[in-house]
């Protein structure tokens, strides 16, 4: 078995939600190879090589490998890119937990809702229309309807439509962002939103957490996480149902090691399963998993890509976790981030456990209308929810990102789009 500083490992992705396993991949002596269209990305000066490419080019990336002769793949925090990475491992031989079918299911949707359905995976009504769909494909679904593209993640080409006059529209920026043309139109569900972490370990499923998923719904946008509380209201004896239900989604994706993330809510009909990704959190659950946990994910991914991951062992139906935590993710109005405020005053007051910015001085903030509109984080650790809740809340309204004017551009969401 080689050690880890004779590993070469190829990261997709050079961005937060991949910069701490680039630098827990370096901390471990491997020689890390990232793969970033972006020459700027963050994770960039942390690698030992920066190839810049699309991390969805399949032959680009499988290139970069051979050129690197590296002898692991792997990626964090992203759906979509899990095609490329399961492509290049059989491309290259190299060792992966995820078959290239695998990867198609658990980041297409046409693919994924055959697979669930198969399994008993429950899920809410959903039908696939492309350019040119018959309106009266959608006759099944109860209004009122959300249209995403089929094959994208992090709310990106996602509407909330009321009247099915307004379909159209939405439909033709789904397929936008569609890279098969194909959106999916689906019934609007309401409930108490739930995010539920897992890990396989050799076909054995080990339930990790389950928050409560506070989202920011700006109309027409839908789904934007904000907040991941733990541990949630979801009542402990709740815990068998979703993890059989996740235990269901593996069996459908095809897959017996590695994370899963999914996001569900319990609506009138009970617990529905709304997005799955086999790959750990994009809203840094990483670092609130070790903190509330001990667990810590980044060397189980690392043990997983170097064919050598060591046996799991906590679950959350059993084992008792040592904190309540909170994830916050940070949104701002449109304009200039000039000058973003620094997080040690936050740390020194013992307000926040860690934190971070996506976005550097001089980014122009747009409307925020997906995920990829949200500019930073931070992870609150206590004794009590409502400790937590209470440090989180004092926090923000510390928090400084200002525009050229001044002006503070931070602002918290009317609770009118806020699914709490």
């Amino acid at each position: 078995m080689k050690k880890d500083q004779d590993r070469r490992i190829l990261i997709l992705g050079a961005g937060p939600q991949q910069l701490k396993l680039i630098a827990r991949a370096r901390a471990r002596g491997a020689f890390v190879v990232v793969l970033d269209r972006d020459k700027n990305a963050p994770g960039a000066p942390l690698a030992s090589r920066h190839v810049e490419c699309d991390m969805l080019d399949i032959p680009r990336a499988t290139a970069a490998a051979k050129e690197y002769n590296v002898d692991s793949i792997a990626t964090g925090g992203s759906d979509q890119v899990m095609v490329t990475v399961a492509a290049v491992a059989a491309a290259c031989g190299l060792p992966c937990h995820l078959s290239q079918a695998a990867a198609r299911r658990a980041t297409n949707k046409i693919a994924m809702t055959e697979a669930f359905l198969r399994e008993g995976v429950p899920v809410g009504g959903r039908v696939f229309v492309g350019e040119h769909f018959d309106e009266k494909a959608l006759e099944p679904l109860r209004e009122p309807l959300v249209v995403k593209p089929a094959d994208a993640q992090g709310q990106i080409g996602t509407s909330l439509v009321a009247r099915r006059a307004d379909v159209t529209p939405a439909v033709e920026l789904a397929l936008r962002h569609s890279r098969s043309k194909t959106a999916a139109v689906e019934e609007f569900l309401t409930g108490p939103e739930i995010a539920a972490g897992a890990w396989l370990d050799r076909g054995r499923l080990h339930l990790l957490a389950v928050t409560d998923r506070v989202t920011y719904n700006p109309p027409p946008a839908l789904g934007i996480s904000l907040q991941h509380i733990f541990p949630g209201r979801t009542p402990a004896g709740d815990y068998e149902e979703i993890a059989s239900i996740l235990t269901r989604v593996a069996a459908a994706f095809g897959v017996t090691d590695g994370p899963l993330h999914a996001q569900m809510i319990r609506s009138q009909d009970g617990l529905r399963v709304l997005e799955v990704g086999c790959r750990y959190g994009g809203a840094n659950e990483v670092d609130l998993y070790r903190q509330v946990l001990g667990v810590d994910l980044l060397d189980c991914v690392l043990d997983l890509a170097f064919n050598h991951p060591e046996p799991f062992s906590f679950d959350l139906r059993r084992d008792a976790f040592q904190r309540h935590g909170l994830i916050t993710l940070v949104v701002a109005q449109e304009g200039v981030l000039a000058r973003h405020g620094g997080w040690e005053p936050l740390l020194r007051k013992g307000l926040i456990t860690d934190g971070g910015w996506y976005r550097k001085d001089g980014f122009r903030q747009r409307r925020i209308t997906d995920a990829y509109g949200r500019i930073g984080w931070y992870l609150v650790t206590g004794r009590s929810r409502e400790e937590i809740l209470q440090k989180a809340a004092e926090a923000y309204r510390l928090l400084r990102v200002s525009d050229e004017t001044g002006q503070n551009l931070v602002f918290w969401p009317e609770s009118r789009y806020l699914n709490e």
